[in-house]
């Protein structure tokens, strides 16, 4: 996953945005708007979300301990599920903030 979430990071632009979450897989595209933007992640067997739909300048990275264990106090949490931890700017705010996304895999698009 570390190396999963390296590759999105070099490929994803200044802007990413949420196209489709169907309750087991969740979406991500590169760019402003989903009409324009392109495929970027695709996470499944999500059981946790707090992310917005849009954001700016994200930094995808495996949560930390302390993030992993908040959402483990809302979710149960397999040893094999991946905390990702998304640190980006919103349109509300140009200061970054942490949202975080209980995943079983991610693929590139």
């Amino acid at each position: 996953m570390i190396e999963l979430l390296k590759d999105v990071n070099a490929r994803c632009g200044w802007d990413c945005v949420l196209t489709s979450y169907d309750g087991w897989r969740m979406h991500f595209f590169s760019g402003s708007c989903p009409e324009y933007a392109t495929p970027l992640v695709t996470f499944s067997g999500v059981s946790y979300l707090s992310c917005p739909m849009e954001f700016r300048h994200p930094v995808f990275r495996l949560a930390s301990t302390s993030e992993r264990n908040l959402i483990g106090s809302h979710v149960l949490l397999d040893d094999t599920d991946y905390v990702i931890a998304i640190e980006a700017e919103t349109m509300a705010s140009d200061k970054p903030d942490v949202y975080l996304i209980a995943a079983q895999s991610g693929e590139l698009a």
